[in-house]
């Protein structure tokens, strides 16, 4: 499909692999030649990472940049010689890879105009260059209010002003996936000029139908469906979370007759929980079941009968596999776009709560969304409001192009 040279992705984290992937595979079956290159941790035995290998992207190696970056950078002394070396490592050994590679564009992950770990020996050198590099998505953005962790309330209370996001001007574009994302970058000082609206690539239905087949499934429900399956997803705790009342939650759930709660934690690490917290006992640990990366979000959905979320985007993914979700919004202090949308089953407190999720599994509550309200939300907040459903295809046009 490029005629000229190759796109090369950076990918650093678990989470960049759930939202770039999808466009990674776009490009590679689409005729676009294609790289990735693992700028932190190496994922190269993730599961999406061996489609997108039998797709047709291939994976660039640099055992140079690896063993700079992990094996000699700590070792420099003092700060600004360091950085020094990652000029030089920059403008050397990544404008090498990027010319003998024939790399024509970059994407990397939502950040800072040089990136996060090994992407800035890369971006700075594509500047350079004066090589296209594009930021898109590596989550999803779903909060309505400004003020969203304690990192930003910091930074508020000192300098009375939300952080600046205007040297992410030197992108030549900034992908986000809806006008309310648009807005918030805007809010911070983001150039208009820069920003491109496109849908979200993680939670496109071209996207979802490929999860669909290559997710790994384990099977945690009860085959003879003897019990009510729970499946709470555990937000990022620092995201102005009420941490006691979260656990207080799954603890009253799991005492709920015939009840299985899976609790997900969190794919960045920032959502953990123990079984000591939830006061798990022999007994108790039946009903119960804490989650980590090695259990995917698409398989436990699937199995789960009633989906809790009041602080995850996992939950467009619950709403399009036509999920019942309960929003106990009483559990953060931030707003999100599921409250008051009419799609979920919002709930106050902890008594409501139960009482919503008991009137699910006896097939009696009187508040269950309207499917033309799903696909109305659905529309809006994945599709950003596009007819079509191209979103994939958006993506790659504006790479290419």
């Amino acid at each position: 499909m490029n005629s000229g040279g190759y796109i090369l992705f950076l990918l650093r984290s678990y989470n960049d692999i759930d939202h770039i992937a999808p466009i990674i595979w776009k490009a590679a079956t689409s005729g676009a030649r294609c790289h990735y290159f693992f700028s932190g941790q190496d994922h190269a035995l993730d599961y999406r990472i061996r489609f997108l290998a039998h797709s047709g992207a291939k994976e660039l190696h640099s055992p140079l940049l690896r063993f700079y970056h992990n094996q000699i950078r700590g070792l420099i002394r003092p700060y600004h010689l360091k950085r020094i070396a990652d000029y030089i490592i920059s403008y050397s050994v990544g404008s090498w890879i990027l010319v003998t590679n024939r790399i024509d564009c970059l994407v990397n992950e939502w950040s800072g105009p040089y990136g996060r770990e090994m992407a800035e020996y890369l971006i700075r050198s594509s500047y350079f260059l004066r090589r296209r590099c594009i930021s898109v998505p590596h989550g999803y953005h779903f909060w309505t209010n400004p003020i969203i962790n304690k990192t930003v309330s910091a930074h508020v209370d000192q300098f009375q002003e939300l952080p600046s996001f205007a040297n992410r001007s030197k992108y030549t574009y900034y992908v986000v996936q809806t006008n309310n994302i648009r807005d918030y970058y805007l809010s911070h000082r983001m150039p208009a000029n820069k920003l491109r609206v496109l849908g979200s690539a993680r939670f496109c239905n071209e996207w979802r139908q490929v999860l669909s087949k290559i997710t790994p499934t384990h099977l945690l429900a009860r085959p003879d469906n003897s019990q009510f399956v729970i499946l709470i997803f555990i937000p990022d705790w620092d995201y102005f979370i009420d941490r006691p009342a979260t656990i207080s939650l799954i603890k009253v759930l799991s005492t709920q007759p015939a009840t299985q709660v899976l609790v997900k934690q969190n794919t960045r690490g920032t959502g953990a929980i123990t079984g000591d917290e939830l006061g798990l006992t022999e007994e108790s640990g039946e009903n119960i079941v804490i989650l980590g990366d090695k259990h995917h979000s698409v398989d436990l959905i699937k199995q789960s009968d009633c989906i809790v979320n009041f602080a995850s985007s996992i939950g467009l993914e619950a709403l399009a596999q036509g999920k019942i979700v309960c929003n106990p919004h009483y559990l953060t202090e931030n707003t999100t776009i599921f409250d008051n949308s009419g799609v979920t089953l919002d709930a106050p407190d902890e008594i409501k709560t139960i009482e919503c999720i008991n009137d699910v599994r006896s097939n009696q509550s009187r508040r269950l969304p309207l499917q033309k309200d799903i696909d109305r939300f659905l529309s809006e907040h994945v599709n950003a409001g596009q007819t079509d459903d191209a979103i994939l295809e958006h993506y790659l046009s504006l790479i290419i192009k």
